[in-house]
């Protein structure tokens, strides 16, 4: 069952509004990528995120895919030193500090940031001996 909310309009009648929660805008291109395991909870993430660190392990971005427990170690590793490495790139300290910084400014988020609930998924999975699913 869809969950709608109801809108009113100025001739008195109510009809369904757009539901709460979509799964994708096909007109912004804006989608989300739903990655399971027995192993942990599901994570949903943005499509260029998904593409992004799927693109690191070696894996493309399809309707469907798998990542096997034969594949979660070499998985893990490249991941692992995917985000070393952006560390050691962009350190916090070479940010450039203009003197006007905001209270409400917020750093950008950092590929370990972006990546370590995947990294922790990918983990768990490798513990529990599962496969890492998506589009399912």
């Amino acid at each position: 069952m869809r969950a709608t909310r109801k809108s009113h309009n100025p001739r008195g009648h109510s009809r369904p509004r757009e539901p709460a929660f979509r799964m994708s805008v096909k007109g912004n291109n804006i989608m989300l990528i739903t990655f399971k395991s027995h192993a942990a909870q599901d994570l949903i993430m943005m499509r260029d995120l998904a593409m992004t660190l799927l693109g690191i392990i070696g894996k493309h971005l399809g309707e469907r895919g798998v990542i096997t427990t034969e594949e979660l170690p070499r998985a893990i590793q490249k991941l692992e030193a995917a985000v070393s490495d952006a560390k050691r790139n962009h350190p916090a300290e070479t940010a450039v500090n203009d003197g006007k910084h905001e209270e409400d400014d917020e750093e950008p988020l950092h590929l370990g940031q972006r990546a370590y609930p995947f990294l922790d998924m990918l983990r768990a999975s490798q513990r529990e001996g599962v496969d890492v699913l998506w589009g399912v």
